[in-house]
Order: structure tokens, then C-alpha cells, then sequence
């Protein structure tokens, strides 16, 4: 029952992306689903060769339309009032330079588009960094992984205790799950040094009731990703699929307390990769009951 569950929940979810395509010329949209069909490939896509083919050809489609993007222009200096959606811009730039780098290496417009790319944080770093410790983190994994010098800026990378501001909270859950996500090289390897995620192993297991309760449903989805990383599929990793199972509407798609257009897409994205690790070997059925 549980595997037909979550085959039915992640194809309503699958359905929905499909029937609504990334917005044009949304660089950082586009990066997260080309990030998603990557991740899915990476985790699950020795299962099924034809899920496998599926995926394959949608981030091929994705990386096409990447290379397709005037990304100099679309990354021009912020408008007044909106430096986070240009920060989310340029996030989505460098997500997508990584990934050209990872599956198209030898090609002449990788190598451009990663340059434009870099140039740009090399130009704009010191308005970029300034904008949240929690992008700085992400900016710089980017950089390191693709053996890039990242850009000199004044915010340091944030610790636990680093992070501020009315979503401090939600801002260190999402520190925490990204600390095990990039151990991983976001699930290309095995973490070398587990005893680095010991800590946000941890926390995740401390607050995973609180972000129930809240319906932080993409947290939910990253916080059981991270747990099923870390091979403890256990009674926190039940809660979290009961939670995500429990949330999803009618129309397939996840939402998300923000409620705008790329944190519900995202969370969508997130909740099928967080079921799909519950149909694994050993995993726990779900709680079914509710986090009041």
C-alpha cells in the first residue's frame, strides 16, 4: 500500500511539472529543474532505464535552453527595490554553470557560459555577498566545486549561529540541509567525513516535528533527503514522508508557506525526490498521524 501511495503521489507531482513549464527566461527556475532531473538521474535512475531516458532528455532540454539564455544580459545590475530576485538570478546562473561543467564539459559554450558567469560575480561580488551568509555558502560551493576562484567579499560563510533576520530559523534549516547536500557534491559521492554532518544531522532530527507542524513542506522534503543520505530512515524520516504524502493536493503540485511560484515548484520538486528515497531498502512506512 505504501509503495502505491507514493508511486501515485510522485506521479501526480511529475504530471503537474509537466504540464506547467518553467517560466521563460526564469534563470533560476530553470536551474532547479535542471538540478532535479540531475539529482533524479544520480539517485534513482539505475532503477528504471525508461525513467531513466525521460530525465536524461529533460535536462538535456533544460541545459540546451541554458546555453540558448543571453545570460549577460538577463544578469545585468539589480533593479532598485529588487536585489534578491537578481541575487536568485545570478544563483541560478551559477547552479546552471555548475552543471554544464559537470555534463558537457569539452564544450566550447560551457566553457563561455561559465566564464560569463564568473565574470559577473567577479564584477558585482561585493553587491551579491552582501545580500544573505546563507547564498554566500551556496555561491562558494559552487565556485569550489568547479575549481573556480570565488570572488573576495567582506560576509563570511555562516556558522550555526551566523545566520539572522526575521527567518532565521527557516534560513538555518535550509544552512543545515545544504551542509549534507554538498558533503555529497549533491549526491555525485559519498560524503568523505561524515563526522562534519554530525552536527546538522542533529539539528534535523531535533526540529523535524517544528517544521511539521508548520508545513514547511520543502523543508520536510530536504530534511528526510538528508536523513536518507545519512542512512537513518527512521521514525523522524516516517514523520516526514507521512507529512508530505498528507500535503499534496488535488492538482498534483506541493505548495509552500511563501507561496510564490519557485518555492512551490521547488517543494514539488523536492517532495518527489524525498518519496522516492522512502522506496528504498529498509525504509519505514510513514506516521499517519498529525504533528498539532
Amino acid at each position: 500500500m505504501l509503495s502505491a501511495n507514493i508511486h501515485h503521489s510522485v506521479s501526480r507531482g511529475m504530471a503537474w511539472l509537466a504540464s506547467n513549464p518553467t517560466p521563460l527566461g526564469d534563470i533560476i527556475q530553470l536551474a532547479d529543474e535542471a538540478w532535479f532531473f540531475k539529482m533524479m538521474l544520480l539517485r534513482h535512475g539505475a532503477q528504471d532505464a525508461d525513467d531513466a531516458a525521460t530525465w536524461a532528455k529533460a535536462l538535456d532540454q533544460r541545459l540546451d535552453i541554458a546555453l540558448g539564455t543571453d545570460v549577460q544580459t538577463r544578469l545585468r545590475a539589480p533593479h532598485v527595490g529588487e536585489p534578491l530576485g537578481w541575487c536568485d538570478q545570478s544563483m541560478g546562473a551559477l547552479m546552471l554553470a555548475h552543471l554544464l561543467w559537470l555534463c558537457r564539459p569539452d564544450s566550447a559554450a560551457t566553457r563561455a557560459y561559465i566564464s560569463t558567469v564568473h565574470q559577473h560575480f567577479m564584477d558585482n561580488a561585493q553587491e551579491l555577498y552582501e545580500i544573505s551568509p546563507l547564498y554566500n555558502f551556496c555561491f562558494d560551493y559552487n565556485f569550489s566545486e568547479m575549481g573556480l576562484q570565488a570572488p573576495e567579499h567582506c560576509e563570511a560563510i555562516p556558522v550555526i549561529d551566523g545566520l539572522w533576520g526575521t527567518n532565521g530559523l527557516i534560513d538555518e534549516c535550509y544552512y543545515h540541509t545544504h551542509v549534507i547536500l554538498f558533503a555529497t557534491g549533491t549526491f555525485r559521492r559519498e560524503p568523505v567525513d561524515l563526522d562534519s554532518m554530525d552536527l546538522s544531522l542533529l539539528f534535523i532530527k531535533e526540529h523535524t516535528h517544528l517544521i511539521i507542524r508548520y508545513q514547511w513542506v520543502d523543508l520536510c522534503a530536504e530534511f528526510a533527503l538528508c536523513l536518507s543520505i545519512c542512512d537513518h530512515r527512521d521514525a523522524e524520516f516516517s514523520a516526514l514522508i507521512g507529512a508530505i504524502l498528507r500535503s499534496q493536493p488535488e492538482t498534483g503540485r506541493w505548495t509552500h508557506p511563501w507561496c510564490n511560484d519557485r518555492q512551490s515548484r521547488h517543494c514539488t520538486m523536492m517532495a518527489i525526490l524525498a518519496l522516492l528515497e522512502a522506496q528504498k531498502k529498509g525504509a519505514p512506512g510513514p506516521e499517519c498521524e498529525d504533528d498539532n
